[in-house]
């Protein structure tokens, strides 16, 4: 086998390697950079995350912490929730 496929192979294994990690590990590293580097979007993204997983509880938890930090999409949505719990 040439040196051209082996570098091929051990790229495509790389990034078959990389996929499945992110997908295991998709919410600890938003997690990480929502609370240790206070990343609102990060915070943003924990919200429809555990929106899409039907888990209220943390989606609105990060919701909140993304609207404090000053993300206008997460204060957006949270002004609609309230609207709608108003309701």
């Amino acid at each position: 086998m040439s040196k051209i496929h082996k570098n091929w192979i051990t790229i495509i294994i790389f990034l078959i390697f990389s996929t499945a990690l992110y997908f295991r590990y998709e919410l600890e590293l938003y997690t990480y950079l929502c609370e240790e580097e206070s990343n609102a979007p990060a915070c943003f993204v924990l919200y429809k995350e555990y929106s899409e997983r039907e888990m209220s509880l943390p989606a609105k938890r990060y919701l909140k912490i993304s609207c404090e930090k000053k993300y206008e999409l997460a204060c957006n949505e949270l002004e609609k929730s309230r609207i709608d719990e108003s309701r």
